[in-house]
């Protein structure tokens, strides 16, 4: 049980708050929590905007997009 949660934690806020943090000379445990509270926020925000202009399939494309960076760089 606790895997699939660790598992959805890195995919879907880990990965797209990486993707702005990555550049900043942190440690590991510090990249770890900025990049998933940024990944947090920019989920949050992306639902928001995707929701009020009703485009409900934008945070998935949102996730599926800054997997595809992630894997890239």
């Amino acid at each position: 049980m606790i895997f699939k949660f660790l598992l959805f934690l890195i995919i879907f806020f880990f990965i797209p708050g990486y993707i702005f943090v990555f550049k900043l000379k942190r440690d590991t445990l510090a990249t770890v929590f900025l990049s998933i509270c940024l990944g947090m926020v920019v989920v949050t925000l992306i639902s928001f905007v995707g929701g009020y202009l009703d485009l409900n399939w934008l945070v998935a494309v949102w996730i599926i997009s800054s997997g595809v960076v992630f894997i890239a760089k």
